[in-house]
């Protein structure tokens, strides 16, 4: 009987040797360190790989962001038809008539009866529309149409000057007007549109008149 339970014993101790060595699972567990704690510490270490392993994702992927942006902006420009400048000049002249005896006679007074200036001459030479033309001035708008009606530029006039004699000029430059286009339209105020060739408009050599009839 002594001799059996000694044989009991040690099938049982080995036993419980063979059933350590079978378990694969590693365990972080610390002799004497309550089993919650051992979980607790288990899940940091685990985060604390987790980010460790994240970090060259991450500065991978803003590497990539960087080199998408600078690619986009070194060929932006190659995709747009750029733009010009369109400068001219509008000329507002007098009526023939302007300043001898009109049709209607002679006024009350005795005097004779003339046709209204177009415009009104500065002693320093300034301009600006006067009576029918009163919309034509400084800061007047200046539309530029493309081939097809569509306003794809606007500007206005500058300073007029000039006399009586010779008319009252007005300098425009429209920024920024695109290219391509076969023939474009200039129409300062609402005074109807005036056709020019691409070649023309590119040159600066617009040059309009209104009045003098």
């Amino acid at each position: 009987m002594t001799t059996q339970a000694g044989t009991d014993e040690g099938s049982s101790v080995q036993g419980e040797a063979l059933g350590q060595a079978s378990d694969p699972t590693p365990t972080l567990a610390e002799p004497g360190v309550p089993a919650r704690e051992n979980e607790l510490r288990r899940r940091v270490s685990f985060l604390r790989t987790f980010r460790r392993d994240r970090r060259p994702l991450a500065v991978g992927f803003s590497a990539g962001v960087l080199v998408l942006a600078t690619i986009w902006a070194a060929t932006a420009g190659a995709f747009t038809t750029g733009g010009f400048s369109l400068n001219g000049r509008m000329t507002l002249l007098q009526s023939p008539s302007y300043g001898s005896s009109s049709s209607y006679g002679s006024s009350s007074y005795g005097s004779s009866s003339y046709s209204s200036s177009a415009f009104v001459v500065g002693r320093d030479g300034t301009c600006f529309g006067d009576g029918g033309y009163s919309d034509i001035g400084q800061g007047t708008a200046v539309n530029v149409y493309d081939s097809i009606g569509a306003i794809v530029a606007v500007g206005e006039l500058g300073p007029g000057r000039g006399s009586y004699s010779s008319g009252c000029t007005f300098p425009f430059s429209v920024p920024d007007v695109p290219t391509g286009e076969r023939f474009y339209q200039v129409e300062v105020s609402h005074r109807g549109k005036m056709n020019l060739t691409a070649d023309e408009a590119e040159a600066g050599t617009a040059a309009f008149s209104l009045g003098g009839s």
